[in-house]
């Protein structure tokens, strides 16, 4: 009988800096910076699956929230809200070799996941697909 498992989270972050010391190199613009940047929601589904004993079928769907984060510039440095899928077939032909297929951000070519703060052009993830080979002794 195939071996079936799945793992559900959800996260929430409320993230308020307080300044305990004076500090001449952080500011509040800084801190509002920071607190502004950090995502609020984030909720996966992972599936493992063991077909047969020598193949295995993952499955890991996440969803992550909106960052409106603005930088007073002309560049939109805003996080759209955005689902991502990755996938990963692995077979055992021997019992100390594995192959697999990964296949990462399958639902879109690429998305915004983050903007760097000092230098603001947004960081873009494309869809990637890769082979390993893992060999034990």
């Amino acid at each position: 009988m195939p071996d079936l498992k799945f793992r559900l989270s959800y996260s929430h972050l409320n993230l308020r800096t307080i300044e305990t010391e004076p500090d001449p190199f952080i500011d509040d613009e800084l801190i509002s910076t920071i607190e502004d940047r950090a995502l609020n929601q984030q909720l996966s589904l992972w599936t493992q699956w063991n077909i047969t004993p020598a193949i295995d079928l993952d499955l890991m769907l996440s969803y992550t929230d909106e960052r409106p984060w603005q930088l007073p510039i002309s560049i939109d440095t805003t996080v759209d809200d955005y689902w991502n899928a990755d996938l990963r077939l692995a077979w055992r032909p021997k019992k100390n070799l594995e192959l697999s297929l990964i296949g990462k951000n399958l639902l879109e070519d690429s998305h915004k996941e983050f903007t760097e703060v000092f230098f603001p052009y947004p960081a873009r993830i494309e869809r990637s697909v890769y082979g390993t080979i893992s060999l034990k002794w």
